[in-house]
């Protein structure tokens, strides 16, 4: 300040703005410096944003590809809804094999069978025809069902029947006639139908005519 008060007027004008500068320069470099280091934090923050999104995106995929594959585990444990159909292969003797069949793509699960004979109207002796009664019927044990064809583990005689399938979700009834013999055109016939328990709607076949 001593040496400014001997200066005249116009020099301590040129030292202000001098100083001045001085201050401007010093001030802009920091503002630059400032901005760098904004620009470097958004950088680093936007970095570290798309490292978590890619991060959770992973585990989103990760999650619903386990929860899939339980959903598979649990709908395949579960077994689908649908019916198993029963069809007797033509044959020579007493007792004819059985096949069943399961439409579906999915395993049925726990199918239980209940047969019961029912007797041909207006013969003399249809009492004694009555293999299977409503209070005696064929209790037959199946088990899965895999989608296909498959031997049945019965038999059946040639008569009428009606055949009680439950499975784990559904219960369904088969009317099932088979005929055999010189009367009937070409020695061996079969008609049967499946209608859901409790309905009249017939889902699958042509229901035997009494």
């Amino acid at each position: 300040m001593a040496v400014l008060g001997k200066l005249s007027g116009p020099e301590k004008v040129a030292w202000i703005l001098l100083l001045l500068g001085f201050f401007f320069v010093e001030m802009k470099s920091l503002n630059k410096q400032h901005l760098a280091d904004e620009y470097e934090n958004s950088f680093t923050v936007l970095q570290e944003t798309a490292q978590f999104s890619h991060v959770r995106n992973a585990m989103e995929r990760h999650v619903t590809e386990n929860q899939s594959q339980f959903d598979a585990t649990m709908a395949e444990m579960k077994g689908g809804p649908g019916y198993v159909n029963f069809i007797v292969t033509a044959c020579c003797g007493a007792e004819l094999p059985v096949m069943m069949m399961n439409n579906t793509k999915q395993i049925i699960r726990d199918v239980n069978l209940e047969i019961i004979s029912v007797p041909e109207l207006g013969t003399a002796e249809e009492l004694r025809h009555l293999r299977y009664t409503p209070f005696n019927p064929k209790l037959v044990t199946i088990g899965d069902v895999s989608p296909g064809f498959q031997h049945a583990p019965f038999t059946l005689a040639p008569g009428n029947y009606n055949i009680r399938i439950t499975t784990r979700d559904e219960i369904f009834n088969e009317l099932l006639k088979v005929s055999v013999g010189p009367s009937v055109p070409g020695g061996w016939d079969e008609d049967s139908c499946i209608v859901k328990n409790g309905t009249t709607k017939v889902l699958l076949g042509e229901c035997p005519k009494p």
